[in-house]
């Protein structure tokens, strides 16, 4: 009996044994492949392409990007292709898509055409000739950023023909001229915020187009150059509430022809303001808002008195905490709905005053 009961033990034990060989053996060999002086490298050159998120690093061929899920949206900040889009739409429902670097080309934005997509935000990307027509099949986009990349211009950015259901464009640090701006007003009717921050090529006669959207309530031209026929051309924006004309050369003058707009913020750090100024934006009864940090010629007895004289306007003369000497960096500027980690930054300054 008991060499029964040995024998069938023994029997037990062997099975266990071979059942865990069978087990293990893959997930060894797996192991040791990943430690392989190939595998090493790549894995390398990922981690550095996930930490120098302003650095173009190109990974190899065989190397597949994987987006991540971030706060209810898909984000790679390594370099980005076709074939990693094609991928993130056959295995994930995309909603959401943010990435720094990629060359995109029509099969990439085709493959998101099918996808319930409402944003999409490219920071300095490479964009296949045409490519940008497939953006229109994109039925449900609300969000669309295309920004960081100064070669990127006209030639390109006609191609856009759609969605009419943008509501929010971003193309800001782009070489898109006047040319552009009349070209989105027939396309994109429902926009009401605009980031063109520094376009350089755009003039007085492009932003005069921007007039007819009626829905448009937010623009920002930070960095751009601003004369006054340009500013005059805004003061027929009769549904704008948010203004953002910083370190864009104006002055008392051009001020004086923004009194009339029912603004209820008002951009105009590191302009070449005077007292006279004051008096033009204490007379704005809409205003809560106004920015003026870096203003050097404003005296603080003016500003004083327009404290004094309007309680319920906010007068910004000072850096937020955790700006280096004052200074105003991108992230201070760049629009809440892009850039996750320039959000969170943003909002956790907000809670902090």
């Amino acid at each position: 009996m008991n060499k029964s009961r040995l024998l069938w033990l023994g029997i037990g034990v062997a099975l266990f044994a071979l059942i865990a060989i069978g087990i293990l053996v893959p997930l060894l060999r797996q192991d040791l492949e990943a430690t392989t002086p190939q595998a090493r490298s790549d894995a390398e050159t990922i981690r550095k392409a996930l930490a120098r998120d302003e650095k173009v690093i190109t990974l190899p061929a065989d190397v597949d990007v994987k987006f991540s899920r971030v706060d209810d949206g898909w984000t790679a900040k390594a370099m980005v292709t076709d074939d990693d889009l094609v991928y993130l739409a056959q295995h994930h429902v995309v909603d959401r898509v943010f990435f720094k670097h990629g060359d995109v080309g029509k099969r990439g934005l085709l493959a998101l055409s099918r996808e319930p997509i409402t944003s999409l935000r490219m920071f300095r990307p490479e964009i296949e000739p045409g490519a940008l027509a497939e953006v229109a099949g994109l039925t449900g986009l609300q969000i669309l950023s295309i920004s960081g990349s100064p070669t990127i211009g006209d030639e390109q950015m006609l191609y856009l023909t759609g969605p009419p259901s943008l509501t929010y464009l971003d193309v800001r640090e782009t070489g898109v001229s006047d040319k552009f701006l009349a070209h989105i007003v027939g396309i994109y009717p429902q926009l009401s915020q605009i980031n063109l921050r520094k376009c350089k090529n755009i003039t007085a006669d492009g932003i005069k187009h921007l007039a007819r959207l009626e829905k448009l309530r937010h623009l920002n031209l930070n960095n751009t150059r601003m004369d006054r026929a340009a500013v005059k051309s805004l003061a027929g924006f009769k549904h704008l509430v948010e203004l953002e004309l910083v370190d864009t050369g104006i002055g008392d003058e051009e001020v004086g022809l923004l009194k009339n707009l029912r603004l209820t913020i008002l951009e105009l750090a590191e302009d070449p303001l005077t007292d006279k100024s004051l008096d033009v934006i204490a007379s704005m009864k809409s205003l809560r808002r106004v920015n003026l940090r870096r203003c050097k010629e404003l005296s603080e007895a003016a500003l004083a008195r327009l404290r004094h004289r309007r309680s319920d306007l906010s007068v910004k003369t000072e850096a937020d905490p955790g700006d280096r000497k004052g200074e105003i960096h991108d992230k201070q500027v760049i629009d809440l709905f892009f850039d996750v980690e320039k959000e969170r930054e943003r909002k956790g300054k907000t809670g902090s005053k």
